[in-house]
């Protein structure tokens, strides 16, 4: 016999059972113990396998969170890199831009045919200081460069006048 079942037969015997009935009782308290203890593995693998499948459950949203974290980071560097190069692209057009016209208004300055309508110079000296205030006034009106007022006054004259001009 087991220490327990001595333990029960004793104390069944004290209560005033026979050695039978004390036996008889003291196996059945083993029965109902042995059943308990077997009731409360039962429980403790049930609680561990739902701890298990918490714990589980857990990591896979954890999981879940950290994917999300990461493909919103993700779009977030992606939106700062499609800002940076559109940014560069305004840039770029803008720089393009200001180019294009700078150049554009050197070209106008360059190699812009004005006509300033003022026909050839008669040769005749009387009309010269005449001639040349016409010549500046339409000038200024067309804004021409000063720079190009000798090459367009040039063309203005003929003959002998072309010859004074060119000595």
């Amino acid at each position: 016999m087991t220490g327990r079942l001595q333990e029960l037969i004793e104390e069944f015997k004290t209560m005033g059972a026979s050695l039978e009935e004390a036996i008889k009782f003291a196996r059945e308290q083993m029965v109902i113990e042995r059943d308990d203890r077997a009731r409360q593995r039962e429980l403790d693998l049930l609680e561990k396998e739902k701890l298990a499948e918490i714990e589980q459950n857990r990591m896979r949203l954890q999981h879940e969170q950290e994917m999300d974290e990461a493909r919103l980071d993700q779009q977030r560097i992606q939106s700062e890199s499609d800002s940076r190069v559109r940014l560069h692209e305004i840039d770029s057009r803008a720089i393009m831009a200001e180019t294009s016209v700078r150049d554009r208004s050197i070209d106008e300055n360059r190699f812009h045919k004005y006509d300033l309508g003022l026909g050839k110079f008669s040769n005749n000296v009387d009309d010269l200081e005449s001639f040349i205030t016409r010549f500046e006034t339409v000038a200024k009106a067309y804004n021409l460069p000063d720079s190009l007022y000798a090459i367009e006054f040039s063309k203005c004259l003929s003959g002998e006048s072309l010859g004074v001009y060119e000595t």
